[in-house]
């Protein structure tokens, strides 16, 4: 998921992918004007498809889903496959129209949300007689984020009896299930879910099925706590659980070492994702696959939506800019007519209806607090120009302060779409983005000349006194570092200088080795490059910093991680807990026994999904022996499934005489 998209890359192809809407666009317009020209609509496909291309290059779903779309549409309109073609037409001109601002605002919040794009997106489909998208096909958690990557513990592996328990596990899962779809002794069927869940969990350890087991039992969990209700499509799922269980009793352990099944697992993720209780199961799994992310609030996606369909960032620029314009004519007539002492108050009146102009077009922008400032404004000037109202100077001045806070409030709105609402510099007042900007600059450019320094260095084979400045541009370009907060830099500079005075620049040190100035190269070359991205993509990651420390670290002058603000240590590994210990849990369902001679197994490292301690197993450990709840439970269970499968055969019984 988002946001693992390289952002600075939709920048640079976003203006080629605007070029190529824009001939899409009057491919389309030609077509439509001569619908014979089948070569129009050909290249209206052709530039869609090359703007597919480029999206899935970038890997943004969302915005390429809707490309797809596209094409689909202008091959159908070029095969004339297409019923209503004036609607198919106009929805088409739509889309193109709209992907856009979409890529917009995807720059813009950080965010590719496919689900912003469904009601256009079955638009196109319904054009091409298509089936329409659900809300759950745009559903993409990150189900590599909590993905099991450990081993299926030997013990279950390697034990004969360990689909005998399966069978028993799945039977009471069923009698469960029964009670849910039957909706009777709901708390009761939860219980026993929640108990073959936890039970599956501990033998699955970290193995790639665990997480089915795992999200399973956060579903139980707010079914349970009346989070989630209990309908067709949650049944469905725990039914496709049952089939995974009867698949598990059929062949054993190796189920557990398979990849989940990931149309189920992204079901139940989806439940998760809808549901709002807040236990620490569920938010943790929440923040595991980033649910947020994969399915926004239903806010969310109304207020995206809401700016998708407002004009985009090119035509807002256009719109401030000529709004600045007049504003800024109204200012200046308005300062004459005071500084020449202007006594004929008429003239005011062309000044009144220019700004209501204004007025009505900041309406349209949505812009409610700038409008009616406006509106004072116009309502001052009207009075003032009709003789209702003495002309005062003062208020003159007065009234051309508040147009100038109005187109304040103009540019910012363009600046905050500019840089997102999100963004840290959406939230810095445009004198202060400019200065992190020069600041920027100059440090780009110090750095440029300490590498020219460098260069000389070598070239001239070891003149020292090449590199007598180049500490001092370093520390400059450093301090400016320290200035704008950009600490991870500003310690690999320090660094790099203490390098140059302590080995390079003192008379009697042996001469460098290239390897040597080749590391150093690669550190200032390291932070120029972020520097270059970061101007271009104020939202970057500092990653390529980690090869300037390893660089740094590299010529005998590390940094610590507390220096380089990579935080704290690692928490640390939970102790084993071996079988004796998971003995000493509330556990309903009994594991097979481990043979005495089994040696221990260390699972392989892997993120967990829930916040417990990670299941090993001790050598030559004990497992709890099944009590008599167990085995009561184990017969109903066993009783009800016979029950079940001789009413189910009476019935097929009953249809076959029926249908002779």
């Amino acid at each position: 998921m988002s946001d693992r998209h390289d952002y600075l890359a939709l920048d640079w192809v976003k203006g080629e992918i605007q070029e190529t809407l824009n001939q899409s666009q009057q491919a389309l317009e030609a077509f439509v004007e001569n619908p014979d020209d089948s070569t129009r609509m050909r290249f209206c496909q052709t530039y869609l498809h090359q703007v597919y291309g480029t999206l899935q290059m970038v890997e943004f779903y969302g915005a390429a889903l809707l490309a797809e779309e596209m094409e689909k549409l202008a091959q159908a309109l070029l095969d004339g496959s297409v019923a209503q073609v004036t609607d198919a037409q106009e929805t088409l001109m739509r889309a193109i129209l709209q992907l856009p601002p979409y890529l917009d605002r995807v720059q813009a919040s950080r965010r590719d949300l496919p689900v912003v794009l469904l009601p256009l997106l079955n638009d196109l489909r319904a054009a091409r007689g298509e089936s329409l998208l659900s809300e759950t096909s745009l559903f993409k958690p990150d189900l590599e984020g909590g993905a099991g990557h450990g081993e299926v513990p030997v013990p279950v592996s390697e034990d004969p009896d360990f689909p005998a328990l399966a069978r028993k596990v799945r039977q009471m899962y069923q009698i469960a299930l029964l009670g849910v779809i039957r909706g009777e002794r709901l708390e009761e069927s939860y219980s026993y879910m929640a108990r073959v869940f936890n039970k599956l969990s501990q033998v699955t350890g970290q193995a790639p099925m665990a997480p089915v087991w795992q999200v399973g039992l956060a579903l139980v969990e707010a079914l349970s706590g009346n989070a989630i209700q209990v309908g067709t499509s949650v049944k469905s799922v725990l039914g496709h659980i049952d089939r995974l269980m009867r698949a598990l009793a059929a062949e054993g352990a190796p189920v557990l070492a398979k990849n989940p099944p990931a149309e189920l697992l992204k079901n139940l993720l989806y439940f998760i994702a809808k549901c709002e209780a807040t236990t620490p199961r569920i938010t943790h799994l929440k923040e595991v696959y980033r649910l947020a992310d994969a399915l926004p609030s239903e806010a969310m996606i109304s207020e995206e939506r809401a700016r998708m369909s407002g004009p985009d960032n090119a035509a807002m620029v256009s719109v401030v800019g000529a709004l600045s314009e007049e504003l800024g004519k109204v200012k200046d007539a308005l300062e004459s007519f005071v500084h020449n002492e202007e006594t004929d108050a008429s003239k005011l009146k062309n000044e009144a209806h220019v700004l209501k102009q204004v007025g009505d077009t900041v309406a349209v922008l949505g812009m409610g607090q700038p409008r009616a400032t406006i509106s004072e404004q116009v309502e001052i000037l009207v009075a003032m120009s009709a003789g209702e109202r003495q002309v005062d100077r003062d208020v003159l001045m007065d009234v051309a302060s508040a147009l100038l806070a109005v187109e304040s409030a103009l540019q910012g709105m363009t600046s905050e779409r500019r840089h997102g609402e999100g963004s840290v510099l959406a939230a810095v007042p445009d004198h202060v983005d400019k200065a992190r900007e020069a600041v920027i600059r100059e440090c780009r450019a110090g750095l440029e000349q300490a590498k020219d320094g460098i260069v000389e260095f070598i070239a001239s084979q070891w003149e020292r006194s090449h590199l007598a400045d180049v500490p001092d541009k370093l520390n400059a370009v450093r301090g400016g570092f320290d200035i704008i907060l950009l600490t991870r830099p500003a310690s690999i500079l320090r660094q790099c200088i203490l390098f140059i005075q302590e080995r390079l620049l003192p008379d009697g040190q042996d001469k460098p080795d290239w390897r040597s100035m080749d590391t150093l190269a690669d550190a200032i070359t390291s932070v120029e490059y972020y520097l270059e991205r970061l101007t271009d993509d104020p939202e970057t990651s500092d990653d390529i910093l980690d090869i300037a420390r390893n660089s740094v670290g590299q010529l005998g002058y590390e940094i610590a991680d507390a220096d380089f603000g990579r935080g704290g240590a690692a928490a640390a590994d939970a102790k084993p807990a071996g079988m004796k210990a998971l003995a000493s849990e509330e556990i309903d369902i009994a594991l097979p026994r481990i043979a005495e001679d089994q040696p221990a197994v260390e699972e392989a490292p892997a993120k967990p999904m829930i916040k417990r301690n990670a299941i090993k197993v001790d050598e030559g450990a004990d497992l709890p022996a099944i009590d008599d709840e167990d085995l009561e439970a184990f017969e109903e269970a066993e009783a009800e499934r016979l029950r079940l499968e001789a009413e189910a055969a009476a019935a097929e019984a009953e249809e076959a005489e029926e249908a002779e």
